[in-house]
Formats: structure tokens, C-alpha cells, sequence
């Protein structure tokens, strides 16, 4: 406080009745100010016990700006302000004991009693109308009822729960749980209503925790509403039934009394936008404070879902005892839909989409009664076929393994045919019998959190790819291994190995596995060349990018609207400059797709998870192909200045006359 606004305090008339009280308040929610982040500020209050009066211009100041000297100023404010007060009041009282000394010399000198009072600023009388006007004023930046309101929930009860949430948080279940087809029915402890299914929230990387359903139909029935996309049927039942979850959210999305005790006591969280919510509602949205009993229940199975391993999951049932504020508690847990899987008829109406792969199972019996009779020509291989197997459905087809990489397979094909948890517990299964299973790994490599983790799966799948294959397969299959089951694996595992390689950046060495691949199946089966020519432009390797062109010249992409010759163009253009060869490709490209140029030019190209955007036909297509060559060909000195300028000559005739010229020009337009 300055002199000036001392001599304006002793100026005002006094009156001794009037109390006021103060002290600095949490700010409901960060602010943002230019490019900080979000940062922590706290609110100055005064109010009259005598009147019920507040201060009405308070600014909000940064945590470290709330001194008492600045509290002090906001007094003298308050009582300047003729319509909220216009005096000095008899006394004071704050709650906190470095306020009360270092308000108590100043304000004595224009007669003012300062007063310590226990407990928080939040909790004095005077304050208590005027907190809870501004909590239902920001209540949209809060979610759910304060936990710290529940008769019995005391600080270290909540600190318990804290530490449970922030381990769950920490062990990142969500990594190896999907909530869309890993339900966890609670066995033990007894679950009570609506709590008797958990999901695993967070595998889309956006709101992570638990989420609680009353029973395994109201879960599937939740689900079938969201893949129909039928919001009004997602709302009803949402708002239809008692609910429970554990959240993660900022720092303001707690309750704000919860909120001030986490700061206040330090309660545990894993961390920014990892601060846990309990949230309780009944209908009609309704939100309910949990209570004791509650937190303890939801701290148990936090720790037994953060503490199961691997190996418990994959047993689908698991038991723990784990520590709560209440003493150690029995869990027991089950995943229902690993024990016993959906029709598929079920996981088709919850959005699940058949994996083809699942389909190879058929080639390998195929393979099998191929090797066994060696039919002399097709139509005594179909005679086979039809006495063998009949017409009965493929997945259905007879099959008895004879060696342990069969025995293997088979079970990473009814992992393809399989979702959730279930894929990878058949894959550690086929792995456990096999381990030259590279489609285990393969499988592994595609549930895995990061692309490091999934490259070390698919190179190990790599590795061992090549071991179920005999010398006398591999000759016969030399460059078309897509064609025995055997091979197959290993091809799959090389193409992950290549993505995942060029993902950590490793481009030269994902540019030779991209080769090999190339070599074992030569019609590419899998569609390596796209991204291997990609590669290799951005290598500069032209030469070996130009041969890639050609050898799929005739058969480029299956969604090819264009790519494969602007590619050519650009890279005889790269190559051999404004020659008649890259003018030959220049007419071709335009030719396939006459509108890349258009989209060549565009500052910024389309980006390829923006497909809601592409344009109808050909002029999407178009736009596809430059956002893939749109960075080369800017980097290409003069390279769309000749792409987008440059009119290709007309084929120079050998006969005829000029009516048939214009007739091979007006095809070539037709085509474009």
C-alpha cells in the first residue's frame, strides 16, 4: 500500500460496526497471455459481513503477483467505491496468518483491527456467496460434483485416490486395452449398480480413464448406437441411465473445491492434462458427489488394471489385491469377450470390419491338397478341390495341422478373424508354439503403441519369415512368393519393416528392404511401390526411381489417377531437363490427368488425411497426385514453371494429311 492510498483510506468515514473479510481466491480456469501457457491466477476479495457487499472490480493476478501489498490496494478500492461500500470498516479478517501480519502495521495506522481467522479464505462466511456465484458462473469449465463435498471423504482419502489414478495414468492401459472390444466385467469387489463393466478409455488418444456400465448389453447397446452415428439415441441413453467414470482432464475441469485441495495439499497426478475426475451422474444428468466408499472402490480397480501383465490379460481373467486408504482389497477381473468371442454377425454391427487375411486360411488347406495329389492340370486341380472339400463355407473348410508353424498359423488366422485383446493373446499363443510364426509378430507389430516397438516386431518377423520355407519353395517361387501361404508372412513382415523404418526416419535402409520386397514378389502385392518411389525421389536416387516407373508403367497404382505419369515426367524432367523425352512424359501425364497442374500451383498441397475435401473424379485424383509430388517438384529448379507452362509439341506425322493430325490431337484431349 502507498502513502497516497493510505491517506485515501483515512480519509473515508469509519464504521466500527462493519467487518469486512478477504484474502486471495483461486481463478476458476487458466489464462493465456500471448504465447505462455496456460498459467495459474488468483482473484483478491473483500466483502462486508455487515452488508454482503463485494468488491466488484478485481483483476485476476499470476500466482506469484498475489502479495498482500496488491490485496491491500484491492481494500482501498473497495471501500473507495461509493456504490459497494464508501468507507473503512471497524476491522478485518483473512485466514491466513502471513496476510494477518502484513496487513496488521498499515491498517492499524487509520484505526483497522486486523483478525486471524482458521481455515481457508475460501471458507470464511463473507466469501462463501460470492464463491459460489462465481463456481456456477464458470460451471461449464468444471466437470462433475466436488468430491471434497461428500460427507467423509477427508484429504487423505482423496490423496489416495489421486495416487491410484496417477498410477493407472503412468501404466497407459490403454496401450493394451481397447474400450470398443475390450469390456472388463468386474467380479470383485462387489461392483454395485451401473458400475458392473468397465472400458478402458483413451485408445483414439483423446479422453483417457474408465468408463462404467451397468452390464455387458448396455455396453454393446452404447456401442451400436455410436457406430449408426444415431446421436439422439447415444444422448438418450447416455442420459437415461446411471453413470460413473474416472476422467483425465486440465487442471479446470476439476470441481473447483477439488481443485484448491490438489493444489493446496499437493495431491499426486501424472501430470498436466492427466488431473483425475470422478464423475458420478444420474438422470437427468444429474451429477452426484461420490463418497468413501466410492473413492475406495475406484482406487482398487485403478491399481488392478495398471498392475495386470501381459500374461493376465492374455489369460483373460485375473486376480489382484491391492492397497486402497480402506486396506487392501481383492480384485477379480475378467475380460468376457476374450473368453468367450462375439458372433460376427455382433462385432459387424459394433463396426468391426473383416480382415482378409483371415481368408488365407483357405490357401494354406488349398496348398495342402495341391501338394498331396500334384494335380497334372486345372481342371483335375477343381476335381480335387470338389471331392476334398465340397461346397461347404471357407472358414469351415477341414484342416488338421501337421507341424508346429501350421499349428501356429492357424491361430494367427483366427486372430486376423478376431478384435480387441484376443488378436494379440492368439499371437503370443502362436509364438509360444512357433516361434518362426512371422505373422505373430506381424500381428504384435500392428497392436504395438509406437513405431520403434513395432519395428522391432516386424524385424523379428523379418528374421524368422524364411525359415517355413524350403529350398525347392523358394525356387519355385522365386519373385512370386505372394503365391504360397508360407511366403506370406515374411512379405507382410518386410512391408511393416519398411513403413516402420521410414517412420524413424531410416530412409536408406527402409529404400533396401523396399528392393527385397520388390524381388520376393515382383507384381507387388501389397503396394510397396508407391511409397518406395517416394522414397527414392526424395534420396534424389532418379536413376533407380526411373526404373521403379517403368517396370509398373502398364499397372501403376490401383487408385491411379495420374501419379505414376506425372512421376515419370517429373523425373525424365529431373533427369534430362526440357528434352523431348521429358516432353513426351510431360504429354502423357497430361493425358492421364490434365488437372495437376492446377493443384501444382496451389501454396500448400492437400494433405492425404484431408479427404473429405478432394474433389469429384478426376479433379480429386488430381489433387491426390500433387499433394504426393508437390514438394518435388518445388524443389526441382524450373521444374513446375515447365510442368505448368509448358505445352507439349503435337506427335510429328509420317503421312497422311492435316485432318488426321487434328484428329490425334482431339484424342489426346478426349482423353485428358
Amino acid at each position: 500500500m502507498t502513502d497516497f492510498e493510505l491517506e485515501q483510506l483515512r480519509r473515508l468515514p469509519q464504521r466500527q460496526s462493519d467487518t469486512w473479510q478477504g484474502g486471495w481466491c483461486r481463478y476458476p480456469f487458466r489464462l493465456w497471455i500471448g504465447d505462455e501457457d496456460g498459467a495459474d491466477f488468483r482473484l483478491p476479495f473483500w466483502a462486508s459481513v455487515e452488508s454482503g457487499l463485494v468488491n466488484r472490480k478485481s483483476e485476476p493476478v499470476r500466482v506469484d503477483e498475489a502479495t498482500p501489498e496488491r490485496l491491500l490496494t484491492a481494500l482501498v478500492r473497495f471501500a473507495l467505491d461509493r456504490r459497494v461500500a464508501g468507507h473503512r470498516p471497524g476491522r478485518v479478517q483473512v485466514a491466513d496468518r502471513e496476510l494477518a501480519d502484513a496487513l496488521g502495521p498499515p491498517l492499524a495506522q487509520v484505526g483497522i483491527a486486523v483478525e486471524l481467522l482458521p481455515g481457508p479464505a475460501e471458507r470464511l462466511p463473507a466469501l462463501a456467496p460470492v464463491l459460489a456465484a462465481m463456481r456456477e458462473e464458470f460451471a461449464n469449465r468444471g466437470s462433475g460434483a466436488a468430491m471434497s463435498d461428500a460427507p467423509g471423504v477427508t484429504v487423505a482419502r482423496m490423496r489416495a485416490f489421486g495416487d491410484a489414478a496417477r498410477e493407472f495414468h503412468l501404466a497407459r492401459p490403454w496401450e493394451r486395452l481397447e474400450g470398443d472390444t475390450d469390456p472388463i466385467r468386474i467380479i470383485s469387489p462387489a461392483p454395485g449398480p451401473a458400475r458392473g463393466v468397465a472400458t478402458v478409455m483413451g485408445a483414439a488418444g483423446e479422453t483417457f480413464g474408465l468408463g462404467f456400465f451397468a452390464s455387458l448389453e448396455q455396453y454393446r447397446q452404447m456401442l451400436r448406437a455410436a457406430v449408426a452415428e444415431d446421436d439422439d439415441e447415444c444422448e438418450g441413453l447416455a442420459n437415461s441411465v446411471e453413470r460413473w467414470s474416472v476422467a483425465y482432464g486440465d487442471f479446470e475441469d476439476l470441481p473447483y473445491e477439488d481443485a484448491d485441495l490438489w493444489r493446496q495439499h499437493d495431491l499426486p497426478v501424472a501430470g498436466e492434462g492427466a488431473w483425475p475426475l470422478l464423475l458420478h451422474s444420474r438422470p437427468p444428468y444429474e451429477f452426484v458427489a461420490p463418497g468413501p466408499a466410492d473413492l475406495a472402490f475406484m482406487e482398487a480397480i485403478l491399481r488392478a488394471v495398471a498392475r495386470a501383465t501381459d500374461e493376465q490379460l492374455d489369460s483373460g481373467r485375473w486376480s489382484l489385491t491391492v492397497p486402497t486408504f480402506d486396506g487392501p482389497v481383492a480384485v477379480e477381473l475378467e475380460l468376457p469377450e476374450l473368453l468367450a468371442p462375439p458372433e460376427r454377425a455382433d462385432m459387424i454391427a459394433r463396426g468391426w470390419e473383416p480382415d482378409l487375411r483371415a481368408l488365407e486360411r483357405a490357401h494354406l488347406v488349398i496348398d495342402r491338397l495341391m501338394a498331396e495329389n500334384r494335380p497334372r492340370d486345372v481342371e483335375e486341380a477343381n476335381a480335387v478341390l470338389a471331392e476334398k472339400l465340397g461346397h461347404g463355407p471357407i472358414p469351415d473348410l477341414p484342416f488338421e495341422p501337421r507341424d508346429d508353424w501350421e499349428r501356429a498359423q492357424v491361430l494367427c488366422y483366427q486372430a486376423y478373424d478376431s478384435q480387441g485383446r484376443r488378436r494379440a493373446a492368439l499371437a503370443r499363443r502362436a509364438l509360444a508354439i512357433c516361434p518362426d510364426c512371422a505373422d505373430a509378430h506381424v500381428l504384435l507389430a500392428e497392436d504395438a503403441p509406437t513405431a520403434a516397438q513395432a519395428h522391432a516386431h516386424y524385424e523379428a518377423g523379418v528374421a524368422v519369415g524364411p525359415r517355413p520355407l524350403s529350398a525347392d519353395r523358394l525356387a519355385r517361387f522365386d519373385g512370386n512368393l505372394w503365391a504360397t501361404p508360407r511366403g506370406r508372412p515374411w512379405l507382410r513382415a518386410l512391408r511393416g519393416q519398411a513403413r516402420t523404418l521410414s517412420e524413424l526416419g531410416r530412409n536408406p535402409e527402409a529404400i533396401a528392404v523396399g528392393a527385397e520386397l520388390l524381388r520376393l514378389d515382383r507384381d507387388d502385392h501389397q503396394g510397396i511401390r508407391e511409397p518406395q518411389l517416394i522414397l527414392l525421389l526424395d534420396a534424389g536416387r532418379d536413376v533407380e526411381a526411373l526404373a521403379l516407373l517403368s517396370r509398373f508403367a502398364d499397372h501403376p497404382t490401383d487408385h491411379d489417377g495420374g501419379f505414376w505419369r506425372w512421376a515419370i515426367a517429373l523425373v525424365a524432367f529431373r533427369l534430362t531437363g526440357d528434352s523431348a523425352q521429358a516432353a513426351t512424359a510431360l504429354t502423357q501425364a497430361r493425358a492421364a490427368n490434365r488437372h495437376v497442374p492446377r493443384f501444382l500451383q496451389e501454396a500448400e498441397p492437400i494433405g492425404l488425411d484431408e479427404e473429405e475435401n478432394l474433389r469429384p473424379g478426376q479433379l480429386g485424383a488430381a489433387q491426390l497426385t500433387a499433394g504426393l509430388l508437390h514438394r518435388f517438384f518445388r524443389e526441382t529448379p524450373g521444374a513446375l514453371d515447365w510442368a505448368v507452362a509448358k505445352k507439349p509439341k503435337a506427335p510429328r506425322a509420317t503421312g497422311g494429311s492435316g485432318k488426321g493430325k487434328a484428329k490425334g490431337r482431339g484424342k489426346s484431349r478426349g482423353r485428358g
